[in-house]
């Protein structure tokens, strides 16, 4: 990876290796190489780089762990810059009285429902890639798994809250 430090504090790359590896998923999507690759770390880089982009006209991909099987994270513009949600990994608050937490979008379902488990709590969505999918894959594909037929599927869990807590 190289920063480019084209937005000040952000990794961001054009090196061909990195876009390479972020111009597919888990699917047999067919995409193209995006222009560049962005690692924000909290919602305010996120706006940082959005902003960013969209003066400049690119297409913004957001992206997950790219274990989905639907093709939701593949460039299908090389004006395109894929913003790689992997190092949002913070667990704000588990809170067991209301069955509640508040993550960043890049924590792996596997490490989140092993966290819970010091609550006596867990998280029904157990898609195959439980150990490397992330939780914000799982909201943006609904993922479900063995457990969606009796618990349901991820939107049957959210609460979206009317703040960012993570800024």
């Amino acid at each position: 990876m190289k920063d480019l430090n084209l937005i000040d504090g952000i990794d961001i790359s054009d090196v061909k290796e990195d876009l390479i590896c972020y111009s597919y998923d888990a699917s047999y999507a067919q995409g193209v190489i995006p222009e560049l690759v962005a690692w924000p770390k909290n919602t305010d880089e996120i706006a940082k780089i959005v902003k960013w982009a969209v003066n400049r006209n690119l297409k913004v991909i957001p992206r997950g762990a790219g274990t989905g099987m639907a093709g939701g994270a593949v460039p299908v513009n090389s004006r395109s810059i894929v913003i790689s949600l992997e190092r949002m990994r913070e667990v704000f608050e588990i809170n067991p009285k209301n069955f509640t937490a508040t993550v960043q979008s890049g924590v792996i379902n596997g490490d989140f429902q092993k966290e819970l488990l010091i609550y006596e709590l867990f998280y029904p969505p157990d898609p195959a890639s439980l150990d490397y999918c992330t939780i914000g894959g799982n909201v943006a594909t609904n993922a479900g798994g063995p457990r969606a037929i009796k618990y349901g599927v991820t939107s049957c869990l959210l609460y979206t809250s009317p703040s960012p807590r993570d800024s």
